[in-house]
């Protein structure tokens, strides 16, 4: 299978110091190689991680960490990078809603974070079309409705 991972742009994978989402991308994309697939990881341009890899932002913007405009920059040239692929696991904010422009692409997203108002809208928009994993604990009302 060949699957694409969108990183946010703003930390290498693995982080050279803290970094938990870049941890777990790093795990999965060399996992998901070692099993077999075909893996193209789009991240950070500094990024060490042993697949292929493919960067969209240039490293001295990287450091605008937290710009809506680096992250939908980002996010855009991620999807394009990505539209060949079978699956696409994105893991930006802005993506899962972005990638409505892809209606046959198959997405999964992983929230990273606590859900918040800000995370339900984002992620309520993008479902049922998105598949959505969580490593929080989800809000009590259904996300689906």
């Amino acid at each position: 299978m060949d699957i694409a991972i969108i990183a946010p742009p703003w930390v290498p994978v693995p982080a050279p110091a803290y970094g938990g989402t870049e941890a777990v991308l790093d795990s999965l994309a060399r996992g998901l190689q070692a099993a077999g697939h075909q893996v193209l990881l789009i991240c950070h341009p500094e990024s060490t991680c042993p697949v292929p890899k493919a960067s969209v932002i240039p490293v001295e913007d990287t450091l605008r960490m937290g710009r809506a405009s680096i992250e939908l920059e980002n996010v855009v040239g991620a999807y394009e990078l990505a539209k060949h692929a079978d699956v696409v696991h994105d893991n930006t904010i802005a993506g899962p809603i972005y990638s409505a422009r892809y209606p046959n692409m198959a997405v999964v997203t992983t929230n990273h974070q606590p859900f918040s108002r800000t995370y339900n809208a984002v992620y309520g928009a993008a479902l049922p079309r998105v598949l959505l994993v969580a490593i929080s604990q989800c809000p009590s009302r259904n996300l689906d409705a």
